[in-house]
C-alpha cells in the first residue's frame, strides 16, 4: 500500500498487486513500463499458444540403427514384426505409401495414445523389442497427420520433445 496517496503505482502484468513507483518516475519511464508490460503480455499469451498446440504421440524405434517396425528412417520397406513372439502388430494395415515420403519428406508412424500402442504391441512385443534395442518413445510434436484413429504421422522437424519411456508405462503392473 502507498504511504503517499501522491505516490504513483503501477500494475505489472502477471503480478496481483501494484508496484509503488519512486519518487522522481516521469512520463517516459510510464511509457517504458507500460511498453514493457504489452512485450511481457505477448511473450506469455505467445508462449500459451505454442503450448496449446503441441500433441504428444508415441512410436518404437530403433535411434541406432535409424528403423522402426516397418521401415527404415530412409523410407526403405523393411518389416520386422516377424522378428516378435506374438507380433501384434502383424496385421495393422501398414503397407508401403507415398504418405510416408509425401512433400519429400520422410513421415514417421506413431499411435496416437498408449491405450492405441497396447493396440500395436503386446507387452511381450515391447519387452522383446526394448531388448533387441528399440525404445519406446513419447513425443512432444507440433503438428501430426491423422491417417486414421489408430495412426498419426509425423516428420521429425516437428519434434519439440522427447521422453523415454517403460513397457510398465505402456503397461502398468
Amino acid at each position: 500500500m502507498s504511504k503517499n496517496k501522491n505516490q504513483m503505482r503501477f500494475h505489472l502484468y502477471g503480478q496481483s498487486d501494484f508496484v509503488d513507483l519512486p519518487e522522481g518516475t516521469t512520463v517516459e519511464d510510464l511509457r517504458s513500463l507500460a511498453s514493457f508490460n504489452r512485450i511481457i503480455k505477448n511473450y506469455l499469451k505467445m508462449e500459451r499458444i505454442e503450448n496449446e498446440n503441441r500433441y504428444k504421440v508415441y512410436r518404437v524405434e530403433n535411434e541406432d540403427e535409424q528403423k522402426g517396425l516397418w521401415r527404415k528412417f530412409d523410407g526403405t520397406w523393411e518389416p520386422l514384426f516377424d522378428m516378435l513372439t506374438d507380433g501384434q502388430c502383424r496385421d495393422l494395415p501398414m503397407e508401403d505409401s507415398p504418405v510416408y515420403r509425401e512433400g519429400g519428406k520422410q513421415w514417421f508412424a506413431s499411435a496416437p495414445s498408449k491405450e492405441t500402442l497396447q493396440k500395436w504391441f503386446s507387452k511381450r512385443d515391447l519387452e522383446e523389442l526394448v531388448a533387441a534395442g528399440f525404445t519406446i518413445n513419447e513425443f512432444e510434436i507440433k503438428s501430426y497427420r491423422k491417417v486414421s484413429d489408430y495412426e498419426y504421422i509425423f516428420t521429425r522437424d516437428n519434434i519439440v520433445g522427447r521422453k523415454y519411456l517403460t513397457v510398465n508405462d505402456i503397461y502398468p503392473e
